[in-house]
């Protein structure tokens, strides 16, 4: 064989096979699966937030003891055995939650860290160290 025809068929396998690469993409594939605890970016928290939100929190008389309504439009709704109150929510840069209540922690604004532990479910880590840990559903099924 001439050299000026394996570098043509060199070439014809080489072009051949890139052809088949280009061709031959391999399947997307799926998504990881979502890992837990996961800390919630201000951008997630953000998203999140777009739908009116009603947030449970156990407590002694059971597991939806606390119940907070969230709305779009940074409005808290409070419920529990002891005390009903309103406030406000807004989302800081850095990832934080803050809330201001009328009565609950005197009014005090309070910033916390918000984990996603599961896919309705999340923890808020407080700057005292308390943890509140929340099931969350869309909408506002307690009517506040």
């Amino acid at each position: 064989m001439q050299p000026i025809s394996v570098a043509r068929i060199a070439i014809g396998i080489l072009v051949a096979a890139c052809a088949v690469s280009a061709r031959a993409q391999p399947a997307p594939q799926p998504s990881a699966p979502q890992t837990y605890p996961k800390r919630l970016t201000a951008a997630e928290l953000r998203e999140r937030n777009v739908v009116a939100r009603t947030s449970y929190v156990p407590g002694r008389f059971g597991p939806k003891t606390n119940v907070a309504y969230f709305t779009p439009d940074g409005k808290i709704k409070f419920r529990s055995p002891d005390i009903w109150d309103t406030g406000t929510w807004r989302i800081m840069d850095d990832g934080q939650l803050c809330t201001k209540y009328t009565k609950l922690r005197n009014g005090q604004e309070t910033c916390q860290t918000i984990y996603l532990t599961g896919p309705d479910t999340t923890e808020a880590h407080l700057p005292d160290g308390t943890i509140l840990k929340a099931l969350s559903v869309v909408g506002n099924p307690e009517g506040l």
